[in-house]
């Protein structure tokens, strides 16, 4: 399953389907998935993360450009997903 971080992919991973996160500005070892077989999937940008959980979400939503979330690549989420699938 590929998706946002939400109560769906949280549901997925529960019972064991391999879920793949994209995340943007925020910091995924903060609010990342925790569960086995949920991977978070972000890319490391000099002004990032411009949210975290000690932040309200107004800053992320100041961000001019959001290169975090622009760089997060289709083929990256496939080259995850082809590790994660038999």
């Amino acid at each position: 399953m590929v998706g946002n971080d939400s109560g769906l992919a949280n549901i997925a991973a529960s019972l064991g389907v391999a879920t793949i996160c994209p995340y943007g500005p925020t910091d995924p070892t903060l609010t990342g998935p925790a569960l086995l077989g949920a991977h978070g999937l972000h890319v490391t940008v000099p002004c990032g993360p411009c949210f975290d959980d000690r932040q309200d979400a107004t800053t992320a939503r100041a961000c001019s450009h959001r290169r975090c979330l622009g760089e997060v690549s289709a083929e990256s989420v496939a080259e995850l997903l082809d590790t994660l699938t038999p």
